[in-house]
């Protein structure tokens, strides 16, 4: 039986849900704000709310994945390789974390009204204020949505996650969770008549989000598909193993096929006054299903992310004698290692190792002994290609370049 991925889990996974989720919700916002101005003020600070509270609830359930959160939150001192895409993931969710806030502020006219008191060039520049930050948000809510795939794509050891198409697909599926959120707020509390035009919009939106997701999504497969026998095994989890009930069921009929079918109804029944007690019910429904399948989504993408298969324990013994040098005669011991002896005498060391390495980096991003590092992976990372790993029960330790990162041919 294939054993599935479980380095990361479903706390990783609430965090490209609802990274996902927030960039979508406020891109829908910033769009209709610059448009529409000093309209619709009730989905706007709804939406822009919802952005602060899924981006930090989602930071929280990635930062207590690292094996030292408080230590983590200071940027300065843990991320400061700027080669590494999680050191850069961590200053673009900081500085997009921050024009959340200041626009869930300035956007609320009771804590609008009373920065405005406290120091007054703020409550004269305030349209101003939230028109720059709305500008400034859309470009980061969209580099927010595609970096929750590219923290994966990062991975090399992990075939099913190294394509382009991965951050594409979580792209297009936060902006479809953020405009169903969105359209919740528009459905429920606007209801003067100009906001039939804002529902049918948003549902419109939705429809086109929902095919380009499915369209994205069996290009994913197929390529996985078509690729090399260790992305047609992991992708064959997703759509006939395993995992294919919780794919089909929330992923497919769920996520894709109940949005499109509920925007479809909206659209359709929005103009029948006997049907209005209707209008609220099924965007209400439809963003349900959309939020149960994106989030679905990345568990499923996360668990079916198989480590590339290691063939040749000779060419693995021959990376590990260039790039290694031991300090105690032989290679550490670590703790939750699966090293064993293959045949001929080579160190046969299992893809899962190299791969908790790898997550190491992302989360050990700094100078040897300041960063966090990934629980249970025993490292603490000077950055990518350069991991020290200790063995706390022996004492020992030994530089790994190139092979804890999961850089392994």
């Amino acid at each position: 039986m294939v054993e599935l991925q479980t380095t990361w889990s479903w706390l990783p996974a609430i965090y490209l849900f609802l990274g996902g989720l927030s960039a979508g919700a406020f891109l829908t916002v910033s769009i209709l704000r610059l448009v529409k101005p000093d309209r619709f003020k009730k989905t706007v600070t709804g939406g822009v709310w919802t952005a602060v509270a899924a981006l930090a609830i989602g930071l929280l359930a990635l930062v207590s994945e690292v094996e030292k959160p408080f230590q983590a939150m200071i940027l300065f001192k843990s991320f400061v390789n700027g080669s590494s895409w999680m050191t850069i993931g961590a200053w673009l969710l900081l500085v997009t974390f921050v024009v959340f806030v200041l626009s869930a502020l300035f956007t609320t006219d009771k804590l609008a009204d009373w920065l405005g008191k406290v120091c007054k060039p703020f409550g004269r520049a305030r349209a101003g204020i939230n028109k720059v930050l709305a500008i400034v948000g859309i470009p980061c809510s969209l580099a927010v949505a595609a970096y929750t795939g590219v923290l994966l794509s990062a991975a090399p050891a992990i075939p099913l996650w190294n394509t382009w198409l991965l951050p594409a697909l979580f792209t297009v599926s936060a902006l479809d969770t953020g405009v169903a959120a969105v359209s919740v707020f528009a459905a429920v509390l606007e209801k003067d008549e100009d906001a039939h035009g804002l529902r049918t919009a948003l549902e419109w939106t939705v429809l086109c989000l929902v095919a380009i997701e499915a369209v994205v999504l069996a290009a994913f497969l197929t390529t996985m598909q078509g690729s090399g026998a260790d992305e047609v095994l992991a992708s064959g989890l997703l759509v006939s193993g395993p995992l294919s009930m919780q794919f089909w069921a929330l992923v497919v009929a769920v996520g894709l096929v109940g949005p499109f079918l509920a925007a479809l109804v909206q659209v359709a029944t929005a103009k029948r006054k006997k049907d209005a007690a209707l209008v609220p019910a099924v965007p209400v429904g439809g963003a349900a299903c959309a939020l149960v399948g994106g989030f679905t989504l990345r568990f499923l993408v996360l668990a079916a992310g198989l480590h590339a298969a290691l063939v040749s324990p000779a060419a693995l013994h021959a990376r590990f004698a260039a790039h290694a040098r031991p300090e105690g005669g032989r290679y550490g011991d670590r703790r939750g290692s699966r090293e064993r002896r293959g045949e001929g005498g080579h160190v046969l060391v299992s893809v899962g190792h190299v791969f908790a390495g790898g997550f190491a980096g992302f989360f050990g991003a700094s100078g040897c002994g300041a960063a966090p590092s990934w629980r249970g992976a025993g490292r603490v990372c000077r950055g990518v290609g350069d991991c020290r790993s200790f063995d706390s029960a022996q004492g020992r330790s030994c530089r790994i370049r190139g092979v804890a990162t999961g850089h392994v041919r």
